[in-house]
């Protein structure tokens, strides 16, 4: 009866042991890279002719502007083109116009970026603690209570009259009361909701930034998945600073 064959250790790897199933990894690992050098390729193309378009959009919309009165474009535009912010309006216009290249604005939103960021010299690391803190803090957020009703009651000297006026502020003290308990319900929905949202976004985008450096600092980019890596931060970036200005009411 033969016993199990032994494992190799790394002598007899280094001499040639298990070299076929080496070759076989090293082939598939070839073409995996060859597909994925096709696909940052493709997608460079891609962001070429979507920033083509954008250029349409904006000559297009500046075209518009021209020939309709400011009510009549706003008008315009919440009908044909209603996804975009006003702050990106603006943009788009000022690129339709001629005033501005797509380029300008986006050097302008890094310039931006990087004044907000000016002074704030963390690493990484903090970042993720800071915001893995901030989840916590906020879970356990809860709504200032509010402050309770207190009826007074006024004694009367007739009986009758004196039962009917407490039994009125009775009333009116559980009629205040119900209201109290309705607010404090629904600040406690509004504090759930917005809670979620928090959360989602912060696992999110550490998962995301996790996984992105790992990728990107295992390999060799080239120029091409870089500057497409790169246009599709700022424009998430850029996104996500227009929706906290349009929630901050700006």
């Amino acid at each position: 009866m033969t016993g199990k064959p032994g494992k190799f250790d790394d002598l007899q790897i280094e001499n040639g042991a298990l070299s076929d199933l080496g070759k076989r990894i090293a082939t598939h690992l070839a073409k995996m890279r060859q597909y994925e050098a096709e696909v940052v390729k493709k997608a460079g193309v891609a962001l070429k002719k979507a920033d083509d378009h954008c250029t349409s959009v904006a000559q297009l919309l500046a075209e518009a502007k021209t020939q309709c009165r400011t009510e009549g474009f706003k008008a315009f535009q919440e009908k044909y083109a209603p996804d975009f912010s006003r702050s990106r309006l603006y943009e788009l216009l000022a690129i339709g116009s001629g005033n501005k290249t797509e380029e300008d604005v986006r050097a302008e939103s890094r310039a931006r970026k990087a004044k907000s960021r000016a002074g704030a010299s963390v690493t990484t690391s903090d970042v993720t603690d800071k915001m893995e803190t901030a989840v916590r803090v906020h879970v356990v957020a809860e709504p200032e209570p509010k402050p309770t009703v207190v009826a007074v009651t006024v004694i009367e000297d007739d009986p009758q009259v004196s039962a009917d006026r407490q039994k009125q502020y009775h009333a009116a003290d559980d009629d205040n009361g119900a209201d109290v308990v309705a607010d404090d319900a629904e600040a406690s929905s509004m504090t759930d909701q917005a809670n979620a949202f928090h959360g989602e976004l912060m696992e999110t985008f550490t998962d995301f930034q996790g996984r992105l450096r790992t990728w990107f600092q295992s390999r060799d980019l080239d120029k091409g998945a870089k500057e497409m890596m790169n246009e599709a931060l700022y424009l998430i970036a850029d996104g996500l600073m227009q929706l906290a200005q349009e929630m901050d009411g700006r």
